[in-house]
């Protein structure tokens, strides 16, 4: 008795090593095959392997390197810069800290759109897209890069990662913490042009009315909301202008 017991044992040992083995081969050809479709020349196809990627957090964490070599292999190639695109767009919407400082030294990276069709920031600047959705834990590291020079384009770059942030209160206060920080006149001139740039949080005061009229509601005022990115101008929320 003690030996079939022994026996069947030793079965479901053996059959969960073969579900185990099962299943880390299906994961193995699910990576491969989203890995590949992401390098695809069509779009349509591309999209898709990311959903899957976003859909099964598992895949997503452990093909991250992956997608950032796809970003890699093809952002200098003129030809596939969709492909590029793609995967740049995926590390953000995987809130991938390990790629902030590739995203940070392709910030200026441009995808042109095909005349007649709308330009967004999403479209065409898909690490500066990249960089807002990962939000605060890049922001030190576009700091960094953005008072490491005085290149026109990434100061553009800057302005729009921290006005699109999507804690624009943390982006306020981390610019502010910074400001405190800085010696030299230059980062700081810097620093407060951004918070000049950024809206303000306070909202208008709402006046003191009677019981029986209608309250009022209190509304935020802020400058108007564009900047400028190889030469086209941008308003809020990330519509071109004329």
């Amino acid at each position: 008795m003690k030996k079939i017991h022994m026996n069947r044992f030793m079965l479901m040992v053996v059959a969960a090593g073969m579900l185990a083995a099962g299943a880390a081969a299906r994961a193995a050809d699910l990576k491969s095959e989203v890995l590949g479709n992401l390098q695809s020349e069509d779009p349509a196809i591309r999209d898709a392997a990311a959903k899957a990627v976003i859909s099964n957090p598992s895949l997503g964490t452990n093909v991250v390197s992956d997608i950032e070599a796809i970003a890699q292999q093809f952002i200098a190639d003129d030809q596939r810069k969709g492909t590029a695109k793609t995967a740049i767009l995926l590390l953000g919407k995987l809130k991938s800290k390990r790629s902030i400082p590739f995203l940070i030294e392709h910030m200026t990276f441009y995808v042109p759109y095909r005349p007649g069709r709308l330009e967004s920031i999403r479209g065409a600047c898909p690490c500066v897209a990249a960089l807002i959705d990962i939000g605060e834990p890049a922001f030190p590291a576009v700091l960094a890069r953005g008072l490491k020079d005085d290149d026109m384009g990434i100061e553009r770059c800057l302005k729009i990662i921290f006005l699109h942030a999507k804690n624009k209160t943390a982006a306020r206060e981390f610019l502010a913490e910074s400001l405190e920080k800085l010696k030299t006149e230059n980062a700081r001139n810097k620093v407060k042009d951004l918070l000049d740039f950024l809206p303000k949080d306070s909202p208008t005061p709402t006046p003191t009315v009677k019981k029986s009229e209608p309250q009022p509601v209190a509304v935020k005022e802020s400058a108007p909301q564009s900047v400028t990115v190889n030469g086209v101008t941008y308003t809020a929320p990330l519509k071109p202008t004329p």
